[in-house]
């Protein structure tokens, strides 16, 4: 085959492939359905449907800040092995081990206050003293704990986000 007849072929190839795709695409869509379907994939209908998504999940997150939070903490185990000088009568020191282990367990339910942006919670606390040398355990229990935590001179945030998170939502849900 020479060079003429194969661009030629190539030619009749590439200028029928559009006539069959055209007739095959314009049986199945009309023009409208082809307009509607261009907008609903574009790339700015894409990043307005991900916006919203985005903005729905951080108003969820907002919101979930108004909700009472069941908050476990405590310090973990602070073991101490060391050697202590004591004094002796005769003006001597003798050194002694010691070797301690303290813990503390706290359990509070606290409640964010929008008004002022403070918290109040309501909690329990728990404290272990363990001395091995001398093979005794002390236990210290604060079984109720009332408080409110409220910062002085602070821009209150929760109280602001109540007001524009829902604007903020309700303007990805418009674009």
């Amino acid at each position: 085959m020479n060079k003429l007849t194969f661009i030629l072929v190539l030619i009749a190839a590439v200028a029928h492939r559009p006539a069959r795709a055209q007739e095959s695409l314009g049986s199945i869509l009309s023009l409208e359905q082809a307009i509607g379907y261009a907008q609903g994939q574009s790339i700015s209908a894409l990043q307005n449907e991900t916006a919203k998504e985005n903005r729905y999940w951080a108003y969820q997150s907002f919101r979930s800040n108004l909700y009472p939070r069941l908050v476990p903490g405590g310090v973990a185990p602070e073991f101490n092995r060391s050697y202590s000088g004591v004094t002796q009568p005769d003006g001597t020191t003798l050194y002694q081990p010691v070797t301690i282990n303290n813990t503390s367990l706290r359990l509070n339910v606290s409640q964010n206050v929008p008004l002022t942006g403070g918290q109040v919670y309501v909690g329990t606390l728990l404290n272990r003293f363990d001395d091995f040398d001398r093979n005794t355990q002390l236990y210290n229990s604060s079984p109720l704990l009332i408080g409110i935590s409220q910062a002085l001179f602070q821009y209150n945030g929760l109280k602001w986000g109540q007001k524009i998170e829902p604007l903020r939502y309700e303007e990805s849900v418009r674009r």
